[in-house]
């Protein structure tokens, strides 16, 4: 079977899935950061995407000022608390 997983890191995002034409209305839902999801089978090859992230401070996933292991990176703690990253694994 056809799987894919991806891992959302950083921002909340609205995930968008729709159906086999880009015309079939889509459903919602909010992927946060850590979430997973796995898309198999015919859900794979749907139209989907992510049209928006929150980066405002008041809805951020990740707060200002994370301390990453034991040290702070500032460039690396503004990226994530203001970009989102999916990490994809499929089988092809």
């Amino acid at each position: 079977t056809d799987v894919g997983i991806c891992c959302s890191l950083g921002c909340r995002g609205i995930f968008l899935l729709g159906g086999n034409s880009r015309y079939d209305p889509p459903v919602a839902f909010y992927l946060r950061s850590g979430d997973v999801m796995m898309l198999s089978g015919p859900a794979r090859h749907r139209y989907h995407g992510v049209p928006r992230i929150f980066t405002e401070p008041e809805t951020a996933e990740i707060p200002s000022g994370i301390k990453i292991g034991e040290w702070e990176e500032k460039e690396m703690a503004e990226y994530i608390t203001n970009s989102r990253i999916n990490i994809n694994v499929r089988h092809v």
